[in-house]
C-alpha cells in the first residue's frame, strides 16, 4: 500500500473514482462500492497483519523451512516485484496503451502481483481460511478491471481491443 502512496497510478476504476459524484453513479451504488472497498481492504490486509503479529509475538530465531513458507516467501517477493515493476512502467507511459515490458505478459500486472503477494503471505502463515479473503479480493479487483477495460476501449479503441486479444488479463486468457 505504501508504494501506491509513493507512486500513485491514476485509474478510472479506482475506489475514489467510483465513489466520486462526478461519475453520475447513484448514492446507493457509491455506498455499496464503499462497503465492498472496506471489506476488500480488511481481507487484503488480514494476511499481512496476521504475519506481522505472528512474527512479533513468537520472535523466532530460525526461519521456518517448510515448503509452504519457502514458496510463500518466493510468491510474496515475486508479487511485490511484479506490482512495483508494473506501477513504474505504467507511471512512465500514461498517454498510450502500454504494451511493453511486463505488460507484454499481462494487461494487469499490478493486480496480478497483488494476488501473488497475498497468496504468498497466506502460504507463509498457513492460515487457510484467509483464502476466502483472497477469493473475494480477486473477484473485487476483477470487477474494477472490467470497468477500467471498458474505459480503455472507449479511450483507445481498436488499439486497445487488439492488445486485449493478444495479451491475457492476468497470465491466462478468459
Amino acid at each position: 500500500m505504501i508504494d501506491f502512496l509513493i507512486i500513485p497510478i491514476p485509474s478510472e476504476a479506482s475506489t475514489p473514482s467510483l465513489l466520486s459524484e462526478a461519475t453520475g453513479n447513484s448514492s446507493l451504488y457509491r455506498l455499496v462500492s464503499l462497503l465492498l472497498f472496506l471489506i476488500n481492504l480488511i481481507l487484503y490486509l488480514a494476511p499481512a497483519v496476521y504475519a506481522i503479529i505472528s512474527f512479533l509475538t513468537e520472535l523466532k530465531l530460525a526461519l521456518p523451512t517448510s515448503w509452504t513458507f519457502v514458496l510463500g516467501v518466493f510468491l510474496a517477493l515475486l508479487g511485490r516485484f511484479i506490482t512495483l515493476r508494473g506501477a513504474v512502467v505504467l507511471r512512465n507511459r500514461l498517454a498510450t496503451v502500454v504494451k511493453q515490458d511486463i505488460f507484454k505478459w499481462s494487461r494487469n500486472p499490478i493486480a496480478l502481483g497483488m494476488h501473488f503477494t497475498l497468496l504468498g503471505l497466506i502460504l507463509c502463515t498457513e492460515q487457510w481460511y484467509l483464502l476466502l479473503g483472497l477469493i473475494f479480493t480477486i473477484w473485487n479487483m476483477n470487477q474494477k478491471i472490467k470497468i477500467e477495460e471498458q474505459y480503455l476501449i472507449d479511450r483507445y479503441g481498436a488499439s486497445y481491443i487488439a492488445y486485449m486479444q493478444k495479451t491475457p488479463r492476468y497470465l491466462w486468457m478468459y
